[in-house]
């Protein structure tokens, strides 16, 4: 099946490619999305309800990935023989998935729930409409320590590896060097990215992990 049948769904930090037409054929599909908790919650929210409404004439497989990194790479593997037939992306993957080729948007026809989704979720140059939106917060073991509300916490009072943070080209990561970048900001708006990239090389000596796995809310817990 040539790869421009896969379509896409977009999540405001994520998106996701929707069915083929063999899917309707053979009555299963492959749902690509983020593992550890995400996947705890997911599963039993969103696909055991659809799997429930189609009265077991769809199955739906979940294979799991750590990263929107690796999910693009899994789809550019796939191009001529694909095997996944919904993808959850977040933006930046997502863009890049749709500039690709790799996924096809879904159409309203089939799907007229499409046409009630508020008009955010619609992003330009991304071949679907946004999921939810994922915001960018810091996590910490309310057991072990309460630091102050701020982000410029995490470069002081902190034991050397104690922070983990997922590191770009995931969405995480690029939002976290925004952040960093207005944070230490050099007067400079061209510079942000420039000014996140320094600001986090200083902090470097607390990370403890740019991967967190399965995901970071596991390695907080």
């Amino acid at each position: 099946m040539p790869v421009s049948r896969r379509r896409l769904l977009t999540a405001s930090m994520l998106s996701m490619p929707a069915l083929r037409t063999a899917v309707a054929a053979r009555r299963s599909l492959t749902f690509a999305g983020f593992g550890g908790l995400f996947q705890e919650i997911y599963e039993p929210a969103i696909l055991d309800p659809f799997t429930q409404q189609s009265r077991g004439d769809i199955s739906v497989f979940y294979q799991a990935a750590p990263s929107s990194a690796q999910s693009l790479a899994t789809l550019r593997r796939q191009r001529e023989r694909p095997e996944i037939d919904v993808v959850l992306l977040d933006l930046p993957n997502a863009r890049i998935a749709t500039e690709e080729g790799l996924v096809e948007p879904l159409a309203p026809g089939p799907m007229p729930v499409l046409a009630e989704l508020a008009p955010s979720a619609k992003l330009p140059g991304i071949a679907g409409p946004a999921l939810f939106t994922e915001p960018l917060v810091i996590l910490f073991d309310a057991a072990t320590m309460r630091p102050p509300p701020s982000w410029k916490s995490l470069w002081s009072g902190f034991d050397e590896r104690s922070i983990a943070i997922p590191a770009p080209p995931e969405s995480v990561g690029i939002a976290f060097t925004i952040v960093a970048g207005r944070i230490f900001s050099s007067g400079n708006e061209q510079q942000v990215a420039e000014d996140g990239i320094t600001a986090i090389n200083e902090l470097s000596p607390h990370i403890l992990t740019w991967d967190p796995r399965p995901d970071v809310y596991h390695v907080v817990g």
